[in-house]
């Protein structure tokens, strides 16, 4: 099992984003099923939207990211709904974890309580923020 973070969506979503085409090989990787079921969460889709509509003026994008994120067939993985336990959860975390050196965000921190609730231990992210925290693809 595995997460996929904000960053892998925008990057995928984003032709012109540095991490495209690495973007493209993780997704690809990762629908192959080389990691097991793909996770993420709700709040994900929120950042996701932000950065790709501030970024390329595209609402066109941002339905691709809605349609891959919460399409019915749901081929690429499971987007999860975050409950008040998840953000109790998740504070905590951003509490124990989050320093000047390692700026950990809220979303970041969900992830991370999601991601030890469903005892996934792997993440792909081009954010070095989950390092020593959750093993991460990148």
């Amino acid at each position: 099992m595995i997460l996929i973070d904000t960053n892998v969506f925008v990057s995928f979503l984003n032709k012109r984003d540095k991490n495209h085409q690495r973007a493209i090989e993780l997704v690809r990787q990762a629908l192959s099923g080389d990691f097991g079921n793909r996770y993420t969460i709700s709040e994900v889709f929120t950042e996701v939207s932000t950065v790709l509509f501030r970024k390329t003026k595209n609402m066109n994008i941002v339905k691709k990211a809605w349609d891959l994120m919460y399409s019915s067939d749901r081929s690429w993985g499971k987007t999860i709904i975050i409950t008040k336990d998840h953000i109790e959860k998740a504070w905590k975390i951003f509490q124990s974890y989050t320093t000047i050196k390692k700026p950990l965000s809220l979303v970041d921190c969900l992830l991370i309580a999601v991601a030890r609730n469903l005892e996934i231990v792997k993440i792909i992210s081009f954010d070095d923020e989950f390092d020593g925290i959750l093993e991460r693809i990148y």
